[in-house]
């Protein structure tokens, strides 16, 4: 959902996560399968490939939380330096706040 926010799903084709993960310097593969394809597996594949997707997500689960708490801070960091330099609310936490 911050990859979203931040403009990076779609842009890249399938590779949107990797680029969000280089970015932010962030580990965004374990074993050998980066994470949207994990989540996909468990969310949408039937049989051995969620089982296996399943897996791989409860062993890493930990690993996986501290660096999405990491790329929550660096982008609050980004977008409280973009308000302080403009003075203005920053877009992406802009669509954060927003209600209908």
């Amino acid at each position: 959902m911050l990859a979203s926010l931040k403009g990076y799903k779609g842009k890249s084709g399938d590779l949107w996560a990797e680029a969000f993960c280089n970015d932010y310097g962030l580990t965004c593969e374990f074993e050998g399968k980066r994470v949207n394809e994990i989540r996909n597996r468990i969310m949408h594949e039937p049989g051995e490939d969620r089982e296996q997707a399943k897996e791989v997500a409860r062993k890493h689960a930990d690993e996986f939380g501290q660096e999405v708490f990491k790329a929550i801070r660096m982008a609050l960091s980004e977008e409280l330096e973009y308000k302080h330099e403009s003075d203005q609310q920053p877009p992406a936490l802009s669509l954060l706040m927003h209600t209908p």
